[in-house]
This record gives C-alpha cells, structure tokens and sequence, in this order.
C-alpha cells in the first residue's frame, strides 16, 4: 500500500510538472511564414538553388453582411445585402518568394432586402442567363483572377484588377444604368486592388511580429472606401495561445473628418465615426488566418439635396479556411 501511494504521489507530481512545463512552452510562440522552398547548397561558395516543394490551395468560407438604414422625411429606410463567397486561393511561391495567387470563385449567392423585400441571386441560378444580377454572379465565377503579390503582400499587377472587372462589365450588356450600379458596387467588392490586398494580407500574413505571447499588440491602418475618406487606427492584441493557434482581437476607432465625397456623380458632405471589432484565429506554424469573424457599426449624417440624412451602418465579415499543401 505504501508503495501504491508513493507511486501514485509521483505521478501527481509528474503531472504537475509535466502541465508546468506544456503551459511554459505555450508562454510564447514564434510566428513562422509558410516558405515552401529548401535551400540545396550547390558547391558553390554563396549559392543556394531554391527547390519549390510544393504549393498552397486555401478553400475559403466567406459571409459578408451589410445594413444600412437612414432617415428622409421623417421616414426611414433600410437596405440589407447579404454574400456568400466560397474561394478557391492558389498561391504558387517564386524563388524571391513573391507569389502568384489565382483567386477562383467557386460560389456566390447574394441577397438584397430593400424595405422588407427581399431578392436572392445565386451564381448556380440555372437561369443566371434571364437575370442580370445571376448572370453577373455566374460571370464572376467564370472569370479567374491571377494576381502577382510581393512578399510583403502588395499587388504588382494592379491592372489585372482593372481587366477583370471590364472582362465581366463587358459581357453584361442590356442592363438598365440602375442596374448597372447597383453591379458595379458589389463588382468592387471582388476587384477593388485596396480589397483583394487586405483580404491576401489577412491570408498569408496576419501576424507582423516574429513572435507573440499574451498581452502582444500591433497596429495597423486598414483600407476604407477612398471616396468616404475614412480614417483610423487597428490595434491588435493577442488574448491566448493554444499549442500553435494564436487567438486575437482588435478593435478599430472610425473617424470621417467633414469631408466631401462624390456618390454616382454627385458632392454630398459626410460626417461619420464607428468602430470595428474583431476576433482571429492564426495558425503560428504558417501564419496563416484560420477564422475571422468581424462587426462593424458606422454612424454619422450625409448632407444631400438640402437636407441631413441620419445614417447607420452595422455590418459583419466571418471567414473560415482550409488549408491543402500539394506537390
């Protein structure tokens, strides 16, 4: 009996020590970017032949949700639009380890609610070809968009932007000009270059330290609408570690200094400040995004056509990826 219990001390303290030390290795984590290249040394003094092991598909999971309600005449209004996006990302690595992404969508469906009407469009809409919404839903999925990012995540070849949208623009003909703008809105939302870099940013490089623990923080500023002129600060907090995930918040200050924009042709003064708050799951091994779920709320006033228009806008992002390594 005694031997039974000293053993079973020994063990208790076993785990003890064992749980010690698994939470002081989870103190802090090394963030490590996805290279997918071994350096062979050649012989040569100062050579190294990168060698292309593989490359990396991400199958991304996108909700995007807005709301924006406002107030003419003492009547107020709301309009509602709802994505969902699955992505296919395929980024092949180049030896000065900038890449070539191709962004694939493989599903769009979109719904609009204007005033308690609601209408769904979905790029797998059988008759995508009687509808210009579907029919512009389907040409985006039938459009690939290859994109060179330097290591630092900026696009090089920001025309391709411009000719992806104009390849698709193109082949909506017989659209009325309402319906062209309410596509052209949503178009920027898949071809906007200051979009796609912050989406790919969040993808392939979260994380700017070259390690976290607890209580780590960074900060960032994120890309607005240009035309609004947004402006704030993201700072970023790490909140936990669990074996090579990292877990982070942030929390974004809004502010629109007076400033005038120009909306479908036409000078409206705006005045609007918000805040945006996130949480993130990051793989440390990678430093690649696992989940992201995002909300926004915007207030403010636009002073159009001799009045003020009190407006709110509360929207969300949620994302979640998987990831495949293939040779």
């Amino acid at each position: 009996m005694r031997f039974n219990c000293t053993l079973f001390a020994f063990l208790i303290i076993a785990i003890e020590l064992l749980g010690a030390c698994r939470n002081h290795s989870k103190k802090e984590l090394l963030i490590n970017s996805y290279q997918p290249f071994d350096r062979i040394d050649t012989g040569s003094q100062n050579t190294h032949t990168p060698i292309l092991k593989n490359k990396l598909q991400i199958i991304s999971t996108v909700t995007l949700s807005s709301e924006y309600s406002f107030e003419v005449q003492n009547e107020e209004h709301v309009n509602a639009s709802d994505i969902a996006l699955t992505l296919l990302y395929t980024a092949d690595f180049l030896p000065d380890y900038n890449k070539q992404i191709s962004i694939a969508y493989k599903q769009v469906s979109l719904t609009l609610e204007k005033d308690k009407e609601k209408e769904t469009f979905n790029s797998n809409d059988p008759d995508a070809e009687y509808d210009p919404v579907s029919r512009f839903l389907h040409k985006i999925v039938s459009t690939p968009l290859t994109l060179s990012v330097s290591k630092n995540g900026e696009i090089l070849n920001r025309e391709a932007c411009v000719s992806y949208s104009n390849e698709i623009l193109h082949s909506l003909d017989g659209l009325n000009r309402q319906e062209l703008e309410k596509i052209k809105s949503f178009l920027n939302i898949f071809s906007s270059p200051a979009f796609l870099e912050q989406s790919l940013k969040d993808q392939f490089s979260f994380i700017p330290l070259k390690k976290v623990k607890p209580g780590s923080r960074w900060e960032d500023s994120p890309n607005f609408n240009a035309d609004l002129k947004l402006q704030g600060k993201t700072e970023y907090e790490v909140t936990g570690l669990e074996d090579s995930m990292v877990s982070v918040v942030s929390n974004t200050k809004i502010t629109d200094i007076d400033s005038v924009a120009f909306i479908k042709g036409q000078a409206v003064s705006t005045s609007f400040s918000g805040n945006v708050k996130g949480k993130y799951k990051v793989d440390a091994t990678r430093n690649l995004l696992q989940a992201m779920d995002i909300t926004i709320k915007v207030e403010g006033e636009i002073y159009a056509g001799g009045q003020n228009i009190p407006v709110t806008i509360v929207s969300g992002r949620k994302i979640r990826n998987k990831y495949f390594a293939s040779l």
